[in-house]
């Protein structure tokens, strides 16, 4: 076998130094290009659960959102409560808490106090949208089908073309200069009232915004939850709703009624992500739902 010279061994060291600088160099730029989670926040409610009847209620159910498990700005590291119970989640990570209560006695109150624990990310961390058919579909109270809401998309088309964020931007900026905000709506109403209408609570600024950005190509879905500046005890006041559309490769949240595109993510935290209500977990409750024989309020 033939020996190596001294220049060919120096050679090949210099060269395996070099790709190792390389990869140290890559893999350091991949890091600090790359969203993560980079802070904590525990989120804390309470609901008070009554037995308003003159007879002992045996075994009544409470079920109560809690943050959805994975988001591009929130990861739910843990949830304890007071009482015990169990999770039920869908495929888009939408979480109940079902608790059950042994025992009620007449015109007796317990208090459920539930603590969440998140990490959660400054900017969107990026997820890939498999199919995007369905957030892109005229659905109840979405009714992107509806020529009045047709007609008014292709009004807000940017020079014919635009990209995606300067269409979305388009319709955040109509959205938000023609609907007046009213005060908490208790039905829900959709897009198309609120087009008719000129108004509405952040439920109408959402699926108005929704049906037109999807009327742009944009998938967009609406999302339900709390905005937060850091660790909170919530009152029912907090809830809210916005949207988050896919662009750039990542859900990222838009809230039309308080003139938010794109910034002050990591405020949002999210409880639910809308589907139509035969498919959420709750059906048409927002937050929680309580078995008819008790009352359930939001401390």
């Amino acid at each position: 076998m033939k020996s190596i010279s001294y220049t060919t061994r120096l050679a090949l060291v210099l060269g395996l130094l070099v790709m190792t600088a390389a990869t140290i160099i890559f893999r350091q730029a991949s890091t600090k290009e790359s969203p993560s989670y980079t802070s904590t926040r525990t989120l804390q409610f309470s609901f008070s659960i009554t037995n308003n009847s003159n007879e002992v209620v045996q075994n009544g159910t409470f079920r109560a959102y809690a943050p959805v498990n994975h988001t591009a700005i929130q990861h739910v590291d843990a949830i304890t409560a007071t009482h015990s119970y169990q999770t039920v989640t869908d495929d888009l990570g939408n979480t109940v808490l079902e608790f059950v209560l042994p025992v009620l006695a007449p015109y007796q109150t317990k208090v459920i106090t539930v603590r969440s624990n998140l990490s959660v990310s400054e900017a969107p961390i990026a997820e890939a949208l498999d199919d995007s058919r369905v957030y892109l579909q005229s659905e109840p109270l979405v009714e992107t089908d509806h020529p009045a809401l047709r007609e008014l998309s292709q009004t807000l088309v940017v020079n014919g073309n635009g990209t995606d964020r300067d269409r979305a931007r388009a319709v955040f900026e109509w959205v938000t200069t023609h609907l007046a905000t009213e005060q908490y709506l208790p039905d829900d109403r959709g897009a198309l009232w609120a087009l008719q209408n000129r108004r509405g609570d952040c439920t109408e600024f959402m699926r108005l915004f929704m049906a037109l950005v999807r009327l742009q190509g944009i998938p967009a879905r609406g999302v339900s939850g709390y905005v937060v500046t850091g660790s909170q005890i919530v009152r029912p006041a907090d809830f809210h709703n916005w949207v988050e559309i896919h662009l750039e490769g990542a859900w990222q949240i838009v809230d039309p009624q308080r003139h938010v595109f794109l910034t002050q993510q990591a405020d949002y935290i999210a409880t639910q992500i809308i589907q139509p209500v035969e498919r959420n977990l709750l059906g048409r409750s927002h937050r929680y739902k309580v078995d008819g024989r008790l009352t359930a309020v939001m401390n």
